[in-house]
């Protein structure tokens, strides 16, 4: 049987480290049993599960060394790369991911789901949240005055104490439901472009892009660029002039040149798609997501 006898000393040496050669050449000639699925093979990798065989190297300060300096760079390169893409070439990186262009980016899931945290964790204003008031003058408005007398009721508590609860669990319920505008859009754009036939997951990437563009373009970077203006002129917090307008307009001009550069839409077919795109978002967001946060909100309160 090969046995090694390493000091501790061994475990700060680098790869090249004869010890690891002949480690190497002892896996290379000798076979293996997978300690994962119990697979008969040579070399390092099961080829069966793909299980690695742990030796000396992958146990050596180096080798830490070497996968933690590999998954910053991996991480921060994809992520620079997407973030750059889609800033730059709207509707390029949906369109790359989609003609299977995929090594170089962020997996588009994985991305929205960093840019939630990333809005759930950093203060940026109310996002989509809305007041308990607003509820209760919505549509649903009876529906909801019903629910907050209840709650109040049964949880012997006052509307001020309610609205104080009720705010905190919203601001992140509210962040969390963005998920819900990714299969909303790419619906709209599968229905707008029947035609083509195209696979539903094409919409949904494209969903992913718009979508993650919105909310780090609205409720992060505007936000920013409002709190670094704030230091020059006087902004009143209740009637801001800026943020709406550049909110819309920044996001009408990425829309109309994502969907162009995606769905190879000529400019009329492109600017009709994003008019119908930008009224169907907000009516989605007033008369179902606005419902959907009250009622998910109201049950998850204590």
């Amino acid at each position: 049987m090969f046995e090694l006898n390493i000091s501790t000393q061994s475990y700060l040496f680098p790869p090249h480290c004869i010890i690891f050669r002949e480690h190497q050449r002892f896996m290379d000639s000798h076979p293996q049993t997978c300690k994962n699925c119990g697979n008969h093979f040579t070399g390092n990798y099961c080829n069966a599960c793909g299980e690695k065989v742990y030796g000396p190297k992958d146990k050596s300060l180096w080798h830490l060394l070497e996968e933690a300096f590999h998954f910053i760079s991996h991480f921060e390169g994809k992520l620079l790369l997407t973030l750059k893409t889609m800033f730059t070439h709207p509707g390029k990186y949906a369109a790359d991911y989609c003609d299977g262009i995929r090594k170089k980016y962020f997996k588009p899931v994985s991305f929205f789901l960093l840019i939630v945290v990333l809005f759930l964790f950093v203060p940026s204003g109310n996002g989509l949240n809305m007041s308990i008031s607003d509820h209760m003058q919505s549509w649903y408005g009876s529906k909801a005055r019903n629910t907050v007398l209840h709650y109040m009721a049964s949880h012997q508590i006052d509307p001020h104490a309610l609205a104080v609860r009720y705010t905190a669990s919203s601001e992140k319920v509210s962040k969390l439901l963005l998920f819900l505008l990714i299969p909303v859009m790419a619906g709209f754009a599968a229905i707008f472009t029947i035609r083509r036939k195209r696979p539903f997951f094409d919409h949904l990437i494209f969903s992913i892009e718009t979508s993650g563009f919105f909310i780090l373009w609205s409720f992060l970077i505007v936000r920013l660029l409002v709190w670094l203006l704030g230091f020059l002129i006087e902004i009143p917090e209740q009637k801001d002039p800026y943020t709406l307008p550049v909110m819309l307009a920044a996001s009408l001009l990425y829309v109309f040149i994502a969907a162009r550069r995606f769905y190879a839409f000529n400019t009329l077919r492109s600017l009709l798609f994003t008019l119908l795109f930008m009224i169907i978002l907000p009516l989605f967001i007033h008369y179902i997501y606005s419902a959907i946060l009250f009622f998910t909100t109201m049950n998850l309160l204590h």
